[in-house]
């Protein structure tokens, strides 16, 4: 459940983990990617990244912002509405991220490069196949991301929940996977590893493919490899960032005096 996404001594980290067929040889190498981060963990994954595209490898990447290249041409005013409301609070959360825990987001750190395919639905597509997923999107960013903001409660909130989301996610809990699937949208979920698997079938045979993807759904799309032949290598942990602990940040919710928690 949690094969590309764990914390260990308070560091969160991703997997890259590869993927190979023992009758081709042909590798697909699946690498977890975190939406915030610390520079350096951005850094790591672009050289990793570019050294497998120089070996010959194409690259398949998740959408990883709203897309404006890639928007549909039939978008509707309403749906503008949703998509301006989501780039708002976005904005906020990235400032919030970089403000609690030193992060930057991946968007801005690991944008789509020149030669990489991005197979995935875009988001006016994830809102028009659900209502519910609609409703996750819009309203997913929690409490406490306007960067305006000086409440330090506010400020611990934020930090409260997003370590609580991380630690969820990262969890070994079926029943905890089960529950942030449906929230995120499970249909939506299926139809998106659909999609990335179909991607890596056309590609032509014996051609490596490298796919980014954000590390809560790559089990997936692992499952999805796995049932065509492809048998695992051992997976390699990368950095994404410290986190501060539950502790830290309920003290500093009960004393308003308390500094902002911190990543230990």
């Amino acid at each position: 459940m949690a094969e590309f996404l764990r914390i260990a001594g308070g560091v969160v980290q991703t997997a890259v983990r590869g993927f190979v067929h023992p009758d081709s040889g042909r590798r697909v190498t699946l690498v977890g990617v975190a939406a915030a981060g610390e520079p350096d963990y951005y850094t790591q994954l672009r050289r990793l990244v570019t050294d497998l595209q120089a070996d010959g490898a194409c690259v398949h990447s998740e959408a990883s912002d709203l897309d404006a290249a890639r928007m549909p041409a039939d978008v509707r005013a309403e749906e503008r509405v949703v998509l301006h409301e989501l780039t708002r609070r976005h904005e906020h959360a990235v400032a919030r991220v970089g403000q609690v825990f030193g992060w930057v987001d991946r968007a801005c750190a690991l944008p789509v490069a020149e030669g990489w395919r991005v197979t995935d639905l875009h988001v006016v597509e994830v809102l028009r196949l659900s209502a519910t997923a609609a409703r996750h999107h819009v309203g997913r960013l929690t409490r406490g991301t306007d960067p305006s903001s000086q409440d330090p409660r506010m400020v611990c909130w934020f930090a409260l929940v997003t370590v609580l989301l991380l630690r969820a996610h990262a969890s070994n809990s079926r029943l905890l996977h089960r529950a942030l699937t449906r929230r995120a949208g499970g249909p939506i979920r299926q139809r998106r590893t659909w999609i990335a698997l179909y991607e890596v079938d056309q590609e032509p045979a014996g051609q490596d493919v490298v796919l980014l993807w954000n590390a809560q759904g790559l089990p997936d799309i692992a499952a999805g490899l796995t049932t065509r032949g492809f048998q695992p290598d051992e997976p390699i942990w990368l950095w994404v960032g410290h986190l501060p602990t539950v502790g830290a940040i309920l003290h500093a919710l009960s004393d308003p005096q308390t500094p902002e928690p911190t990543p230990q």
